[in-house]
Protein backbone atom coordinates (compact mmCIF):
# COMPACT_ATOMS: atom_id res chain seq x y z
CA UNK A 1 0.00 0.00 0.00
CA UNK A 2 2.78 2.39 1.00
CA UNK A 3 4.55 1.60 -2.45
CA UNK A 4 1.27 2.83 -4.58
CA UNK A 5 1.21 5.74 -2.12
CA UNK A 6 5.07 6.43 -3.30
CA UNK A 7 4.37 5.84 -7.15
CA UNK A 8 0.98 8.00 -7.20
CA UNK A 9 2.94 10.88 -5.19
CA UNK A 10 5.83 10.75 -7.70
CA UNK A 11 4.34 10.64 -10.89
CA UNK A 12 2.15 13.90 -9.41
CA UNK A 13 5.23 15.32 -8.80
CA UNK A 14 6.51 14.51 -11.98
CA UNK A 15 3.20 16.18 -13.76
CA UNK A 16 3.61 19.32 -11.51
CA UNK A 17 7.36 19.76 -12.20
CA UNK A 18 7.03 19.37 -16.18
CA UNK A 19 4.05 21.75 -16.36
CA UNK A 20 6.39 24.34 -14.24
CA UNK A 21 9.22 23.40 -16.65
CA UNK A 22 6.77 24.08 -19.75
CA UNK A 23 5.24 27.41 -17.99
CA UNK A 24 8.90 28.45 -17.28
CA UNK A 25 10.07 28.26 -20.77
CA UNK A 26 7.53 30.12 -22.22
CA UNK A 27 8.38 33.35 -19.44
CA UNK A 28 11.40 32.96 -20.34
CA UNK A 29 10.81 33.79 -24.40
CA UNK A 30 7.91 35.77 -23.92
CA UNK A 31 9.39 38.33 -21.00
CA UNK A 32 11.85 40.30 -23.12
CA UNK A 33 9.01 40.77 -25.73
CA UNK A 34 6.86 42.10 -23.23
CA UNK A 35 9.41 43.99 -21.37
CA UNK A 36 10.45 45.55 -24.66
CA UNK A 37 6.62 46.66 -25.73
CA UNK A 38 5.75 48.17 -22.06
CA UNK A 39 9.48 50.05 -22.79
CA UNK A 40 8.25 51.39 -25.73
CA UNK A 41 4.73 52.41 -24.54
CA UNK A 42 5.86 54.00 -21.72
CA UNK A 43 8.23 56.12 -23.79
CA UNK A 44 5.55 57.26 -25.64
CA UNK A 45 3.04 57.89 -23.29
CA UNK A 46 5.84 59.97 -21.46
CA UNK A 47 6.42 62.06 -25.02
CA UNK A 48 2.30 62.56 -25.50
CA UNK A 49 2.20 64.21 -22.05
CA UNK A 50 5.42 65.53 -22.13
CA UNK A 51 7.16 63.83 -19.32
CA UNK A 52 10.61 63.93 -19.00
CA UNK A 53 12.22 60.15 -18.02
CA UNK A 54 15.15 59.36 -17.92
CA UNK A 55 16.52 55.58 -18.53
CA UNK A 56 16.43 54.37 -14.83
CA UNK A 57 12.93 55.55 -13.85
CA UNK A 58 11.83 54.15 -17.25
CA UNK A 59 13.56 50.79 -16.47
CA UNK A 60 11.94 50.81 -12.83
CA UNK A 61 8.55 51.36 -14.48
CA UNK A 62 9.34 48.67 -16.55
CA UNK A 63 10.07 46.25 -13.84
CA UNK A 64 7.19 47.60 -11.70
CA UNK A 65 4.77 46.48 -14.22
CA UNK A 66 5.96 43.29 -15.26
CA UNK A 67 5.90 41.91 -11.16
CA UNK A 68 1.98 41.57 -12.84
CA UNK A 69 2.44 40.26 -16.07
CA UNK A 70 0.58 36.99 -16.69
CA UNK A 71 3.42 34.78 -17.10
CA UNK A 72 4.92 35.17 -14.11
CA UNK A 73 1.61 34.91 -12.37
CA UNK A 74 1.06 31.71 -14.25
CA UNK A 75 4.91 30.44 -13.29
CA UNK A 76 3.42 31.48 -9.43
CA UNK A 77 1.06 29.71 -9.53
CA UNK A 78 2.44 26.51 -11.17
CA UNK A 79 5.14 26.76 -8.57
CA UNK A 80 2.16 27.38 -5.94
CA UNK A 81 0.98 24.18 -7.16
CA UNK A 82 3.82 22.25 -6.75
CA UNK A 83 4.91 23.27 -3.51
CA UNK A 84 1.64 21.73 -2.36
CA UNK A 85 2.10 18.72 -3.88
CA UNK A 86 5.50 18.66 -2.25
CA UNK A 87 3.72 19.15 1.23
CA UNK A 88 1.70 16.31 0.14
Amino acid sequence: MLFLFAVMYFDELSEAFEDLSNIAGRVVESEKNLANQLKQREELMAELDDVELDEEELEATVELLMKSSPNRIKLNTELDKLYSKMRG
